[in-house]
């Protein structure tokens, strides 16, 4: 089984630069709901955004031979993706607003929601998820890539097509913002609350 083959990325390219079609078939089946969920952040037309990843799939296979060293597959994939969707949208502007870096990124809350329930209370996850909507739209998507993409901040960067130490910034002042927040929602319930006792 080419899984118990591959070790690492480095490998599973180099096989999939040979024609390896079973490597080939891993990559896809790896990388395409999350390259399908991250394409929906920037599109929310599913079978537009499942074009544009079964299109990069069809154009890499075409262009395999030709490609460099690589590995990231995922990053090198959610930079793809990205880069592709963002393109159609200049071409077809009904389908996303673009306002220079500030383009549009839209959150799931249920895929959100899973990685949140991990690390917060229950009851505080619906609280988060109203939070991450109000980031602005670059931090919605540092976060994502950092936390559900479980990209490293240089793989983001190159993703997101901007430095490493910007995206630590964008990480930063995202979680921080949503810490303040969160907390002054509390101190807020917590006063309610304690009117409604006395």
């Amino acid at each position: 089984m080419i899984e118990k083959k591959l070790s690492n990325d480095s490998e599973m390219w180099e096989a999939f630069k040979k024609g390896d079609e079973s490597a080939y078939e891993l990559m896809f089946r790896e990388n395409y709901p999350i390259l399908i969920n991250y394409g929906l952040k920037f599109n929310n037309e599913e079978d537009e955004v499942k074009d544009c990843v079964q299109q990069l799939f069809a154009k890499l296979w075409e262009s395999r031979e030709r490609l460099g060293a690589n590995n990231n597959i995922r990053g090198y994939l959610l930079a793809s993706v990205r880069r592709m969707i963002l393109r159609e949208s200049k071409r077809k502007p009904l389908m996303v607003e673009i306002s220079g870096l500030n383009h549009k990124f839209l959150l799931d809350v249920s895929v959100e929601n899973q990685y949140l329930k991990g690390v917060i209370k229950q009851e505080d996850a619906a609280r988060v998820v109203q939070l991450l909507n109000l980031l602005p739209h670059r931090q919605k998507e540092a976060l994502y890539l950092r936390f559900y993409g479980d990209q490293s901040f240089a793989e983001i960067a190159t993703v997101m097509g901007i430095t490493t130490r910007a995206v630590y910034k964008l990480v930063y002042k995202a979680t921080a913002r949503l810490a303040v927040e969160l907390k002054q929602q509390q101190e807020t319930e917590k006063y309610k609350l304690s009117l409604v006792a006395s």
